[in-house]
């Protein structure tokens, strides 16, 4: 096995009401954690050989419920490592954010312009997942412009 796979799952983040002082707690345990994290790979001389992925079931909606926000579609996604081609944006931000523009779904609920494949594609690449096996582990991705898709270069240094 060239590249091993490890999932952790940190919950909280589905909240509702009162979303500022619990999302401080949880961004600042979050930083502390990757921070504490990245030093150990370095330490171990392991980290241009590692990958971070940060990842969501749902983004969240724009405006507010009263108290926080609810579920909604698009989100953002943190990729860090020794390879990456960090200290940057991938893809483009919608150009408006104001209800009603052309991403909104109503409620502040934006329609993604990427898919999640785009990022996860190139991180399946680099860990080998090659040719037809690609269907297989991304099924939806015959559905999207194949300029949606990050190619593994630009996301990775090596």
């Amino acid at each position: 096995m060239e590249r091993d796979f490890f999932y952790v799952e940190l919950r909280g983040f589905d909240t509702h009401n009162d979303i500022r002082e619990v999302m401080e707690q949880l961004f600042d345990n979050l930083n502390f954690a990757l921070e504490s994290f990245v030093a150990e790979l370095k330490a171990q001389g392991v980290f241009d050989a590692t990958t971070l992925v940060t990842s969501s079931d749902f983004g969240r909606t724009l405006t507010s419920n009263g108290k926080g926000t609810d579920h909604g579609w698009a989100g953002n996604y943190v990729v860090l490592g020794g390879a990456i081609k960090g200290g940057q944006v991938y893809n483009r931000f919608p150009s408006s954010l104001v209800e009603g523009n052309n991403q909104d779904a109503g409620r502040g609920r934006m329609i993604p312009e990427y898919p999640w494949e785009n990022v996860l594609m190139p991180i399946a690449e680099w860990m080998g997942v090659e040719g037809a096996h690609q269907r297989d582990v991304f099924p939806n991705i015959q559905n999207f412009n194949a300029s949606h898709i990050l190619a593994t270069n630009v996301l990775f240094s090596s």
